[in-house]
């Protein structure tokens, strides 16, 4: 009876080892495929500019813009990250007014969109080349715009374009559609506090 119950604990052990090495096994050819060489590397593309280093003023203002498609549309979400505001602006067509309507956004959702550029390093992404055979020509240009203070003491501040048509690493069009999909949801969590109707777009 001893000698049976030591072959059992042996063979537990011996069970227990083969699955902890088959663990291992799995997350060092999962980390290979991703940040080694081969033909998903540019997985590994995404993690370096995710690392790189660009040099920004203090964030000011994120806006997503879809505009200029062949009826001259425009709708924007704009969102002034030192006051809260959050303005949105729509007109179906060029000729039409614009509809204008303003938010107050809380500061714990201010500092999520925050961490959100800090943490994909988005000012960073707007190195990345533009995939032209991607543009429609009778389409709108949909772009994220983060402006930060200038760091070269100037009034103006410094602009980082992303636009919907980059080459994206892989799983950066995907990081990408959720960040806009972060910033649309916050018309729903704010408070609106005025709307107005703009006649003109200068």
């Amino acid at each position: 009876m001893k000698n049976y119950m030591i072959v059992i604990c042996i063979v537990i052990v011996v069970i227990l080892i083969i699955g902890i090495a088959a663990i291992v096994i799995k997350n060092k050819i999962k980390n290979s495929i991703l940040d080694g060489p081969g033909m998903v590397n540019s997985r590994g593309e995404l993690y370096k500019l995710m690392d790189k280093e660009v040099k920004h003023g203090e964030y000011l203002r994120i806006k997503y813009s879809s505009s200029g498609d062949m009826n001259g549309n425009l709708d924007t979400i704009e969102l002034d990250l030192k006051t809260g505001i959050l303005t949105t602006q729509y007109a179906a067509m060029h000729s039409d007014p614009i509809e204008v309507t303003e938010y107050k956004i809380k500061q714990e959702d201010i500092d999520r969109i925050i961490t959100l550029l800090d943490e994909y390093n988005l000012v960073a992404w707007s190195e990345l080349p533009q995939d032209d055979t991607m543009f429609a020509l009778d389409g709108p240009t949909r772009m994220l715009e983060i402006d930060c203070a200038s760091l070269k003491n100037s009034r103006i501040p410094d602009y980082y374009n992303i636009y919907a048509h980059t080459k994206f690493p892989e799983g950066g069009w995907e990081i990408y559609s959720d960040i806009i999909k972060e910033i649309a949801d916050l018309v729903n969590r704010g408070e609106k506090t005025n709307s107005y109707i703009k006649e003109t777009r200068y």
